[in-house]
């Protein structure tokens, strides 16, 4: 991101090059002074660990209530990005952010522990921004965007290991059901009296 700011000015708390803490993405540095008193002061800072740059009120500066877009927030893996696509929609998460979740859930969180380490979201998609803009364009979108009881599957098309915009398929609860019972091993018990 390209900011104009100036480092020509005078200020004890937030000089250009002094480091600042946040509540939840660590250290960032003051890059220099944005704009003016109308809406707030404003600074252009970079983020220490992701090199993000952006601009922000002093005032969420003092709070340490700044978000770096590009941290890995979720489960260590997902981050949000910059782009048009919102995780909420007033105070309720949006379906897409749901969805999104969900499926790093599935794969970086021990949720399930069958598949913890053997399932891997792509690069591309542990952005929100990316995943949003992606999923437009796979097959069974519109049905699941309906409302229709469709969920993203891995295993139809792809390599059952990988989330992807070339693995994935927006499919049927029924379908996805039929999948997953073929996928599951056959298991053979045997009683205490030899009945198997």
């Amino acid at each position: 991101m390209n900011l104009i700011y100036t480092t020509d000015y005078q200020s004890n708390k937030y000089a250009p090059g002094s480091m600042h803490e946040t509540n939840e993405n660590g250290l960032f540095e003051i890059l220099g002074k944005v704009g003016g008193e109308a809406g707030g002061i404003t600074y252009a800072i970079r983020f220490v660990n992701t090199g993000t740059i952006r601009s922000v009120l002093v005032s969420n500066i003092s709070k340490g209530t700044i978000k770096d877009p590009n941290a890995r927030t979720v489960f260590g893996q997902g981050y949000i990005g910059f782009g048009p696509y919102k995780t909420k929609k007033g105070s309720k998460m949006t379906r897409e952010h749901t969805l999104w979740f969900c499926m790093l859930r599935r794969c970086y969180s021990g949720y399930d522990t069958n598949e913890i380490g053997e399932v891997e979201v792509c690069e591309r998609w542990k952005c929100f921004q990316n995943f949003c803009e992606d999923i437009t364009q796979i097959p069974g979108y519109d049905k699941w965007l309906a409302g229709e009881s469709y969920s993203l599957d891995k295993d139809k098309v792809g390599n059952s290991q990988l989330y992807s915009a070339n693995t994935c398929v927006f499919i049927s609860a029924s379908e996805n059901s039929s999948i997953g019972s073929a996928k599951t091993p056959v298991r053979h018990c045997i009683s205490p009296s030899g009945v198997i």
